[in-house]
């Protein structure tokens, strides 16, 4: 099975990004523990990132908020 992702989007993550693989790891957090997802993204977004990092932490507040209720 292929493994899904996002990197084809956007022109994909930076070169070198490591934001961009932190940000990504809060997308299987979603699923788990959401409201941790929620305030890792939250804090993400407070720091002026990236396009792309905001783009992705923009998708877990939704996602996160979505499994809250």
């Amino acid at each position: 099975m292929a493994r899904l992702n996002i990197d084809h989007m956007a022109g994909g993550p930076p070169a070198g990004g490591k934001a961009a693989d932190g940000v990504l790891n809060l997308l299987p957090l979603v699923g788990a523990r959401p409201g941790e997802a929620l305030t890792k993204a939250r804090t993400v977004l407070a720091t002026a990132p990236a396009p792309y990092e905001a783009s992705v932490a923009h998708q877990v507040v939704g996602l996160a908020l979505r499994e809250l209720g």
